[in-house]
């Protein structure tokens, strides 16, 4: 079934990770983690000391890593360089219903990813998801590396042996956490991490495995993030999105699909593309991609129906297409934000942008809030309220405080655009009002936002 587009409005609270500094994006719905294993049963021989940073799971690894932002995801603007065999984007989406696995493991029963991050990184733990339990598919290690250059050399970070005999946790998947000892200057700081399945616990005649679900790799970015800037083109977005072409506008992006030429609003926050649009029906999609090596967007996608339900994410490949017919209109359009709260009172702002568990704007944010101010100028009459959303990421006391703090600091920055701070007020909701699922990287970055209410 095709679907028509219109543009929906939000002040997204972006930053680079989850709102609060609390525990890690979830890749799925909450999970009991498995207690920490022995890496290896008693008979297998210790490992020989070739990679001394290199870190084991403990029996009570401290958390304080999982604080961080999986720097190793779509969100966060990592890319895939390689793999062998394909197929580990599916790594990057935080979803555990994807995997990457070999299916011709009888040849070759071991895998290998290259990840680059989106700058140089210090990375402080790593944790490991394998979402199905036929055991025959799983590998005998993972090994983490990491280094500074996509060709290597690459240092061993952590790795997991896997028990021989695995735990019982019912329907919730095999997940493990391997803190890496990561500190500032220190052997854990790189820019490329490669992912490493050895081996397979099935017998010669498995032809499948081993497989990984997702790697989310923990840490803080020693070095500026460099935005992407080659989101302008025309693209095919297949099935789900069809084709679409994102232009350049008075410094804004925008982008316009071909199935009746309407808008939806592009966020690039840092190397992340955020792209939202929606249908006619009232439901709403969106999309976390990165521009590979390949040229490609890749990513991954979710789409919500009128009453929030939300469908599984969709891991997609958006390609580039060359001389295609112009489909957005060069004609300048009316405040996207004036329209919506002229028709419904209430807009959501896409593109006011934070660091991660910061409060202050980036500087990315000010064609947002200058277009904000505007609109406030002409209808001099208007006072509004300014509400704060974050997702679910964190315990609430700190994701309703760093709310708080973020629509105060927009209201901070409308006033020094000339806006009275009479006619305005701030809020924070925290993560009490969620407009999506937290279970999904793209539904926690589209409950992150503010919203602009006529009072």
């Amino acid at each position: 079934m095709y679907l028509r587009f219109r543009l929906v409005l939000a002040v997204l609270f972006a930053c680079s990770g989850s709102d609060a500094p609390a525990a890690p994006p979830p890749s799925a719905p909450p999970i009991p983690t498995v207690p920490t294993l022995p890496t290896a049963p008693p008979s297998t021989p210790t490992p020989p000391p070739t990679a001394p940073t290199a870190a084991q799971p403990t029996a009570t690894p401290t958390s304080a890593w999982l604080e961080r932002p999986n720097l190793a995801s779509f969100a966060q603007g990592a890319v895939l360089m390689r793999s062998d065999p394909d197929g580990a984007w599916n790594v990057l989406d935080e979803f555990v219903g994807s995997s990457w696995e070999r299916s011709d493991a009888q040849a070759n029963p071991t895998a290998t990813a290259v990840i680059e991050l989106a700058a140089r990184a210090r990375v402080e733990g790593v944790r490991l998801t394998l979402d199905d339990y036929w055991t025959v598919r799983m590998p005998n290690e993972i090994v983490i590396e990491l280094g500074d250059a996509a060709s290597g050399p690459f240092r061993e970070i952590a790795k997991h042996t896997l028990p021989a005999e695995l735990p019982e946790t019912g329907d919730a998947p095999y997940v493990v956490d391997v803190p890496t000892g990561g500190q500032a200057g220190g052997g854990s700081e790189g820019r490329y991490v490669q992912v490493r399945l050895v081996g397979r616990r099935g017998g010669a005649e498995e032809a499948l495995g081993p497989f990984l679900s997702d790697v989310a790799v923990h840490g803080a970015f020693v070095a500026p993030v460099a935005p992407e800037t080659r989101a302008v083109g025309s693209w095919n977005g297949g099935w789900l999105l069809g084709t679409f072409e994102i232009v350049e506008e008075n410094g804004r992006l925008r982008a316009c699909f071909s199935r009746d030429g309407a808008n939806a609003s592009v966020v690039v926050d840092g190397r992340s593309i955020q792209l939202r649009w929606k249908g006619e029906d009232g439901g709403d999609g969106m999309a976390l991609l990165v521009r590979g090596p390949d040229d490609h967007l890749h990513g991954t996608a979710q789409m919500w129906s009128a009453d929030g339900q939300g469908g599984e994410p969709a891991s997609i490949d958006v390609d580039p297409l060359e001389r295609a017919e112009p489909i957005c209109t060069r004609t300048p359009e009316p405040s996207a934000i004036e329209r919506e709260l002229e028709s419904a009172r209430r807009a959501r702002v896409y593109g006011i942008l934070f660091d991660f568990a910061q409060h202050v704007p980036r500087a990315e944010s000010n064609g947002v809030l200058d277009e904000l101010a505007q609109v406030l100028a002409r209808h001099e009459d208007w006072s509004i309220a300014i509400e704060g959303h974050t997702d679910a990421v964190g315990d609430d006391a700190s994701n309703l405080a760093l709310s708080e703090r973020r629509a105060a600091a927009v209201r901070e920055a409308l006033a020094s655009r000339g806006v009275a701070t009479e006619r305005t007020t701030s809020v924070g909701h925290g993560e009490s009002q969620p407009v999506a699922p937290n279970e999904t990287a793209v539904g926690r970055a589209r409950n992150r936002r503010v919203e602009i209410v006529l009072r």
